[in-house]
């Protein structure tokens, strides 16, 4: 058994029930072992908040981008067979692997009865007539044999399909050797077929050049036309580059992709990739991808700290981090192009554990990468321009929970890409329902992105129509066009072929796979102009996910705040994938907000509305709003009301002053100082709408050390009204929160002249006071520092000498 490959198994096989031979059991168990419905870890602590511009799930209003279009099982259904581990699509032909399958036939549409070979796998061919699917074909090794996990990878291009049996134990190498000799278990084999009409027949039975017992050649492949990339993770040569000595085996689980070239019918090995860095587990094979002249293969043991794009191979400090690396080829020759790492990239992160590859696009999954701190997962899409690759875009689920493995899968077709996390809990059926009811444990989900500019959006959550606990559903995926499909491999429900019963679940493991179709569909209305704005008229963009027709004013609704009158469309302009939509901008102040309303008159290439057939369910209503004609106000504080207060060591407060200057911090006794500025805020409209607010304080002194580096978090509390019982400064308002208050660690930074500006968030601006004062309470959230010194800010309060010094609130603000 390979040792690194143990490593390397944390991330492709962590789910699966029936543990191929070559994963070390223990080692998976101990990285599931804790897991508990809910999906949670031994419950740690909740990860923060998302950031008000942070990540987000596609808003409420946004059209279905996908409907299911088929549910499909194998032909045979059993136990354990898992159908849907590995699935390819290309065009109206679908494969799906099935690892576990244990009938003994052999080669295309034998008999599917006798069940006397463990794990020797199929795979299952489906085409589609219109929107009908059927099974064309039953796919099967010449030479099954128990534990050959025969369909553990697939992968399709046209009429070729390629099978890898990663455990196939014979000693062959080459093209069409010797099927029977199982002197090297576990050195695996692929298997490629082709159709001829609509009969399939095995063309090549490929093995590695150097085949060794334990190198699970084929447990990564990919082809484009007629050529074959196949991942060898567990190979050991100490190889480097391309085509080098395959003879030492002295870098255990080193890795290596094989290229296979056909001409004709005729297979034969191109090349021998090695990574330029290999050292032992890093992997280098357990993905792989192809399109064209390019290749590209994962190794998520790799573990430089480099990051992004041909960073430093050599310090090997941050362990699992996990790398990629692209190849081209001129000719028959092949060079290595580039070498990836995440731009983040942190210990463990399994980096490269899936790759895909379409044109200059690399997408590339870490399932285990950090997102606030937590193993949530991630994808990275990597584009390349002039020979030059960089980072594009930095990928993780809206709703992502901690070890839902999103990325051990990942598929891209054009401007869509989808990915895995057959981990995910939640409990929804369906295109984008709630993802935040964790009542199915490892049900599993996949997310479907589309590209828009050069920057990518989540425009599914999408989950099985039959969701159950355990199902798996996102093990594997994918997409080709308009067609995306998702594999589940533990589903566990006996029907037969398509479109059977989903509700009989007498079939742990059995496994299903889905295919989801792309509505036309708007993907996202913006805001073209300064916002805010003081224009005459504005320019919305509205931007379809396909090339679309029939899009006029008739199609589009404005909203608008009541303060802003005359408010009308002027235009439609553009097409056939962006349209500009001209807006007069009224008179008054307030918001103008375009919404697309969906009658079926907008039609895709192939005239299917908008959302697919049926009124508003092709609706966009959460699109940018502009901000129009903002009312500016900054108010200064009232003298009479600012103060600080001094509690003692223990925080019982124990005096107060209202004049001079404001104080924040402690004192030599280990008292804590806080502060009270105060706002007449009673000119502001009876109704308004604050869309930045900002107070900002200027310091006068630091007294000893700064507090602001010593006593940790700044806290801002903002009350509508007073503190305490009265407009006066008193002992209780050091520590009183009514109803009235909110209290937050602010987002502050420093401006020249020693202002500290703290901005207002939304719930702050919530306790802005339109009938009087408006309170702001100053203090960090360690007490003191235990030093017996004295160690504060001084703040300029209202009645500072010089006019300009005085605490100062400032909002920009429209009436509804």
């Amino acid at each position: 058994m390979k040792l690194a490959f143990r490593l390397v198994a944390l991330w492709v096989m962590v789910f699966s029930v029936l543990m191929p031979t070559f994963v070390d059991v223990s080692t998976v168990q101990a990285r599931t072992s804790n897991r508990v419905p809910g999906c949670f870890y031994d419950s740690p602590p909740p990860p923060p908040e998302p950031s008000e511009d942070g990540p987000a799930l596609m808003d409420a209003g946004v059209s279905t981008p996908y409907r299911q279009q088929a549910y499909v099982k194998a032909s045979n259904p059993d136990a354990f067979d898992w159908f849907g581990e590995a699935i390819a699509i290309s065009g109206d032909t679908m494969v799906v692997g099935a690892k576990g399958e244990a009938s003994k036939a052999k080669s295309v549409n034998g008999g599917q009865v006798d069940d006397s070979v463990p794990s020797a796998g199929a795979v299952y061919v489906f085409v589609r007539d219109g929107t009908t699917w059927s099974q064309q074909a039953y796919l099967k090794s010449f030479a099954p044999d128990e534990n050959d996990v025969f369909g553990r990878t697939v992968a399709i291009s046209g009429d070729t399909i390629v099978v890898g049996a990663s455990q196939e134990d014979s000693n062959s190498t080459g093209v069409n050797g010797n099927y029977y000799n199982d002197a090297a278990p576990d050195s695996g084999a692929v298997y490629v077929f082709v159709r001829n009409g609509t009969t399939w027949s095995q063309q090549a039975y490929i093995k590695a050049s150097n085949a060794q017992a334990g190198d699970v050649f084929g447990s990564a492949l990919s082809i484009s036309g007629d050529t074959l990339v196949v991942g060898a993770p567990s190979e050991d040569s100490n190889a480097a580059g391309i085509n080098g000595n395959q003879a030492d085996n002295s870098l255990v689980s080193a890795g290596a992709a094989y290229v296979f070239t056909r001409s004709g019918s005729t297979w034969t090995q191109q090349a021998y990739l090695k990574a330029s860095n290999a050292e032992a587990g890093d992997g280098f094979g357990v993905s792989v991808a192809v399109s064209g002249n390019s290749i590209v293969v994962g190794a998520p043991g790799e573990d430089s700290n480099g990051t992004s794009v041909n960073g430093n191979q050599a310090d090997n400090s941050v362990a699992g981090s996990g790398a990629a690396y692209t190849f081209i080829r001129n000719g028959n020759t092949w060079s290595q192009q580039a070498y990836l790492k995440a731009s983040n990239a942190a210990a463990d992160n399994g980096f490269g554990t899936s790759a895909a590859m379409w044109g200059g696009t690399v997408l590339i999954g870490a399932p285990l990468a950090p997102d606030y701190d937590y193993p949530r997962g991630a994808a990275y899409v990597f584009t390349r321009e002039a020979g030059n690759w960089s980072e594009e875009a930095f990928l993780t689920a809206a709703d992502g929970d901690y070890n839902d493995e999103f990325g051990l899968v990942v598929g891209i077709s054009g401007d869509m890409l989808v990915v895995g996390a057959h981990l995910e809990c939640g409990d929804s059926t369906g295109i984008n329902g709630d993802p935040y009811n964790y009542n199915a444990q490892n049900a599993g989900a996949a997310y479907a992105f589309a590209r828009q500019g050069n920057g990518w959006r989540q425009v599914a959550y999408m989950k099985a129509s039959n969701t159950n606990a355990e199902d798996g559903f996102g093990r594997a995926v994918g997409i080709s066009g308009n067609t995306l499909v998702v594999g589940a491999h533990g589903e566990a429900s006996n029907a037969k072929g398509v479109n059977g019963n989903q509700d009989d679940n007498s079939l742990l493991g059995a496994g299903a796979a889905y295919v989801f179709t792309l509505n036309p569909t708007a993907l996202a209305i913006d805001t073209v102009n300064a916002n805010p704005t003081t224009a005459a008229s504005v320019d919305f963009t509205v931007t379809f996910l396909e090339e679309s027709t029939g899009v006029d004013a008739s199609d589009f609704k404005l909203v608008t705040t009541s303060k802003l009158t005359g408010v009308k469309i002027l235009g439609v302009s553009g097409g056939p994938t962006v349209y500009t939509v001209k807006v007069s901008t009224g008179s008054g102040n307030g918001t103008i907000h375009l919404n697309l309303i969906d009658d079926d008159s907008i039609l895709n290439a192939q005239g299917v509305p908008l959302g697919g057939v049926g009124l508003t369910n092709g609706d966009f209503t959460s699109g940018e709003t502009y901000l129009v004609r903002l009312q500016s106000r900054t108010f200064r504080s009232e003298a009479a009301l600012d103060g600080w207060m001094l509690s003692n060591s223990s925080t019982t407060p124990i005096s107060f002053n209202t004049a001079g200057s404001l104080r924040v911090g402690d004192d030599d006794a280990n008292g804590q100082y806080r502060s009270i500025v105060s706002f007449n805020t009673s000119s502001l409209p009876d109704k308004f709408v604050v869309v930045d607010g900002m107070l900002k304080i200027r310091k006068e002194a630091i007294v000893g050390t700064d507090p602001f580096t010593t006593h940790y978090s700044f806290y801002v509390t903002t009350c509508k009204g007073f503190f305490g019982n009265s407009a006066q400064l008193e002992l209780a308002d050091f520590d009183v929160l009514p109803s009235q208050c909110a209290r937050k660690i602010p987002q502050y930074y420093v401006n020249g002249g020693g202002w500290y500006d703290i901005v207002l968030g939304n719930f702050e601006r919530t306790h802005l006071n339109a009938d009087g004062v408006t309170q702001f309470r100053m203090n960090f959230s360690r007490n003191h520092n235990n030093d017996a010194s004295a160690d504060y800010v001084l703040f300029y309060s209202g009645d500072a000498p010089t006019a300009s010094y005085r605490p100062a609130l400032v909002l920009e603000y429209y009436e509804p």
